[in-house]
Formats: structure tokens, C-alpha cells, sequence
């Protein structure tokens, strides 16, 4: 297996910051996305795990590789990439809502995929923590359209791949 920078150690937390419930952000994904419908929730839930889909298509995974999942948020990306790719497969979750790190840390220990994932707090304008060359994909979904700067977040991919 394909490790990820030197600096990390499987299973190892690796962000620290207050332990906030829940920001905008979080609360939008987690609570408010769906308007307390579950059968809307639902609905929304297929149609972006069809575009996360797209997204892993397009990314041509194999096994042994690092993915970068930008702006991760509930962690979909890096889940479905974990479960289309097995074990080998390493990925590295950011975020700028430590609420939603949190969650996806849950996730992944709930699917028992913890040793495979890292989880950074930081913007797509500025991924610290992940070394220069280190990853082999870069995916985001969304997270694009919230960034101020897109030529620092591009600048950024490139550093990282």
C-alpha cells in the first residue's frame, strides 16, 4: 500500500481545533439540505451520490493511490472512492467546518475505514498538511464554486499532485 506523507500515521487525528457542535455550514449539510422531509432527503441524497459518482469515474482510481477529497464534507467522495477501491486505497478528507471533519471521522470509524483516511481543516486556497507531490487525485464536487480565490485553489491541486 501506497503511504501518505511521511508525516502520517494511520488512525492518527490529525486536526486539532474547537469543538464547535456545529456551524452554518454543517448545520445546512446535516440538517436544513433535505427541509425535514425524509423522502426528499432522500432524493437529494441519489442525485448527489450520482454526481459524486461522475466525479469518481472521471478520477480513473487504482488500487495503491492517495485521493484528495477537497472540501470533503460528509465524506461522500472519499467513501464511495473507498468502496469502489478497497483497502489499498488512501484518502486524505479536507475541510474548512471542523463539525463536518468530525462527522466524516464518525463515518469512516462507523465503516470501519478510519486507518485509510486523514482529515485536515483547512480551505482549498491553502491545503496544509498535505506535502508537496503527495497524492495521485485530487476530487472535489462542489466545494469550487464557494472559493474566493479559484486560481490559489487550482495552484494548490497542482502543488499536491
Amino acid at each position: 500500500m501506497q503511504a501518505l506523507a511521511e508525516s502520517h500515521r494511520p488512525g492518527q487525528r490529525t486536526v486539532p481545533c474547537a469543538d464547535a457542535p456545529s456551524d452554518l455550514w454543517s448545520d445546512w449539510l446535516l440538517h436544513r439540505r433535505h427541509g425535514g422531509d425524509p423522502a426528499y432527503g432522500e432524493a437529494v441524497r441519489r442525485a448527489v451520490e450520482r454526481y459524486a459518482d461522475r466525479v469518481l469515474d472521471g478520477a480513473r482510481l487504482r488500487p495503491d493511490m492517495v485521493l484528495a477529497d477537497v472540501g470533503a464534507g460528509e465524506g461522500l467522495i472519499a467513501f464511495r472512492a473507498i468502496d469502489r477501491l478497497g483497502p489499498s486505497l488512501r484518502v486524505i478528507l479536507t475541510d474548512v467546518s471542523q463539525p463536518m471533519l468530525r462527522h466524516a471521522e464518525d463515518t469512516a470509524s462507523r465503516l470501519s475505514v478510519r486507518s485509510q483516511c486523514r482529515f485536515l481543516r483547512c480551505g482549498a486556497e491553502r491545503l496544509e498538511g498535505i506535502e508537496d507531490a503527495s497524492v495521485d487525485v485530487v476530487a472535489t464536487r462542489s466545494v469550487l464554486a464557494y472559493v474566493a480565490d479559484k486560481q490559489a485553489a487550482l495552484a494548490e491541486f497542482r502543488r499536491v499532485l
